[in-house]
């Protein structure tokens, strides 16, 4: 069971983006990206690729994914996005942003 003081979103709300599948969009990550779909995840996210297919599938990480990455605990951040604790260290390290978010230090 996930204890809900580790996974509290402290700098929220975040909202997202609103896209269909098949539409375009820009993702910080993976650049030019093709919607697929939305995640399964508690907080229902826009699922995108990239239209070569390279680079893999994942959550858009828009300006909202990224001020919660740089704001919020990682495993928060894991939760709500539905990926795992390595991955959003992944993230963070390929935007360049530091280990831990400000969430970290009162989660």
């Amino acid at each position: 069971m996930t204890d809900p003081a580790a996974v509290r979103l402290h700098f929220g709300p975040y909202r997202p983006p609103r896209l269909r599948p098949g539409q375009s969009a820009d993702c910080r990550l993976r650049g030019a990206v093709v919607i697929t779909g939305h995640s399964a995840a508690p907080l229902r996210w826009p699922w995108c690729c990239r239209p070569d297919g390279r680079g893999g599938a994942g959550p858009l990480v828009d300006a909202g994914l990224l001020r919660a990455l740089r704001a919020e605990a990682g495993v928060a951040v894991a939760y709500w996005w539905g990926v795992t604790p390595r991955t959003v260290r992944r993230w963070r390290r390929q935007l360049g942003l530091p280990r831990g978010g400000a969430g970290a230090a009162t989660a």
